[in-house]
């Protein structure tokens, strides 16, 4: 008995360590343990539970996605927008052949020294007040009263003709 309580009393500091790891190992197991059972489950649904289903698409595999016009407009507007504010010669790029050339005179450092006039501090945050569709363009009024012009040719392939700063009535 004596020789236990000495080695007990010699590896002390090592017994304790052990015994905290193996604590902290034995929380953890609980813990995931109860967080495996979590389920949501709403009283609308007679208590069933709904667990998460992982879907891997397949190689040309995909989900059709319906989308309001508004949406899509607004997704290509918000682009324009950022890259307006955060690279400019990224818009310069968005913007039609036709608008660079009559607008600017297909000179980006005029195009620059136009966003510097225009960019402000709430154009980061504008929204579109009014658009209208026509031959598959839309024309587009923001809440700093710009107006803009995109023509969509596929999905992500738009570009932007920027008409000044009026209203439509």
């Amino acid at each position: 008995m004596d020789n236990v309580k000495k080695i007990f009393r010699e590896n002390a500091l090592i017994i304790l360590i052990a015994i905290v790891i193996i604590s902290v190992f034995l929380v953890r197991i609980i813990s995931k343990s109860f967080e495996l059972g979590r389920r949501y489950s709403s009283s609308m649904m007679n208590n069933s539970e709904i667990p998460y289903i992982e879907h891997k698409y397949e190689d040309n595999e995909y989900k059709v996605i319906d989308m309001d016009e508004f949406d899509i407009i607004n997704y290509y507007y918000r682009d324009f927008i950022n890259k307006l504010v955060n690279a400019p010669l990224e818009a310069w790029d968005k913007l039609s052949d036709d608008t660079q050339l009559k607008v600017f005179g297909a000179d980006s450092d005029e195009f620059l020294v136009t966003v510097k006039k225009i960019v402000t501090i709430k154009t980061k945050n504008n929204k579109i007040e009014k658009y209208k569709k026509e031959n598959g363009k839309y024309t587009i009024v923001d809440s700093e009263d710009h107006m803009y012009v995109i023509e969509d040719n596929g999905v992500w392939n738009y570009k932007v003709s920027y008409l000044g700063q009026s209203k439509i009535n």
